[in-house]
Order: C-alpha cells, then sequence, then structure tokens
C-alpha cells in the first residue's frame, strides 16, 4: 500500500485525537447531545464527567434510565443517591485502560444482560450511556462489542459507524485486538 499524504494526515489526526483527547472539555452550555453522542436507539457514549452532577438535569430529559461506568473512579455516595432518586441505575465494571486489559467477558456480559433491549434488560426501559474519564477508549471498546454482536458487523464496520457519531474515538491497541479477533 502507498503512503500518501491522506493517509499519513488521517494517522496523525487519529493519534492526536487519542493522546489529547483528554483535552477536548464540553462546556456547561452544551448541548445535551453533544454531551451523549448516540451509538445506538437506545445507546449512548459519554464521559463520566458530563453525566456526574447532571441527574436531576440533563440525563432524564433524554430518557436515561442506566449508566454503565468502565471508570476506575468510584462515584460517590451522594451522586450515586441522586442518580438513584432520579431512577436512573449506576453501573460500574471499573477495567483499566491498558493493552494487557481482559474485554471480551465484561463487554459480553454488559451487551446481554445491560445493553441488549428485552424484558428484564435496563435497555427496554430507556437509554443506557456508557462512560469512562474520557469517552475515548473502554466506553467506545464496550458500545463496538455491543454493535458488532448486534448488527453482526466486523470491528472495522463499527468503527467507522462510530466515528461518524463522535469525532474522537480510539480503542487501546489491545481492546482493538480483541474486537478484531471477535467472529459474529
Amino acid at each position: 500500500m502507498a503512503i500518501t499524504a491522506g493517509l499519513i494526515k488521517d494517522a496523525v489526526n487519529n493519534a492526536v485525537g487519542y493522546a489529547n483527547s483528554a483535552m477536548v472539555s464540553l462546556t456547561a452550555n452544551s448541548a445535551a447531545l453533544s454531551e451523549i453522542s448516540p451509538m445506538a436507539p437506545h445507546v449512548g457514549i459519554s464521559t463520566r464527567n458530563s453525566v456526574i452532577g447532571k441527574a436531576n438535569t440533563l440525563i432524564p430529559q433524554y430518557g436515561v434510565r442506566a449508566i454503565v461506568s468502565m471508570s476506575m473512579v468510584p462515584i460517590s455516595s451522594d451522586e450515586l443517591a441522586l442518580f438513584r432518586k432520579n431512577g436512573i441505575e449506576w453501573h460500574a465494571y471499573p477495567i483499566n485502560d491498558v493493552v494487557e486489559q481482559s474485554l471480551i467477558p465484561i463487554a459480553e456480559y454488559i451487551h446481554q444482560y445491560i445493553l441488549t433491549p428485552r424484558v428484564g434488560n435496563i435497555a427496554k426501559l430507556g437509554r443506557v450511556v456508557v462512560v469512562c474519564d474520557m469517552g475515548v477508549s473502554r466506553s467506545v471498546s464496550i458500545v463496538l462489542y455491543h454493535l458488532m454482536r448486534t448488527y453482526k458487523w466486523n470491528f472495522d464496520q463499527a468503527l467507522q459507524w462510530g466515528r461518524k457519531r463522535r469525532k474522537f474515538i480510539q480503542p487501546n491497541p489491545g481492546f482493538e485486538k480483541q474486537l478484531r479477533s471477535l467472529r459474529v
């Protein structure tokens, strides 16, 4: 394959987006859909900080009934109480954003019991937002897994779909390898 200016530009943009995504901030005046990126009819991606403190304002307006956090940072008991008061479930599945982290078992569990809309699952009740610290790797990897399993897509199809909906998404190399090896 020939290396073109376009390929180099794409590679640089992807690397810069991944490395500097922490610098991308959302203001308090941002529209809700810029804070929660819809990835499927009932599944969105966001950052942990975009949902903390907004349980009684932003989230109920958009039908969110659950937050699935992949962050290693625990939620405070006050925040948890606020989410529960507003009818929003908080599920924590802390995983490290490192190449050695196993992804598929927890992704399968979240896919089967939380994100797949059917009787008894949370997604049947409303939108589920999957969050991590930056909304770039861990939460994205879980949602890409869900899209791959739901729509029988390969990794590249799911990634392309995701990038149309959220500018900065980049599973870490270990997550990408695991997702690429998935046969749906």
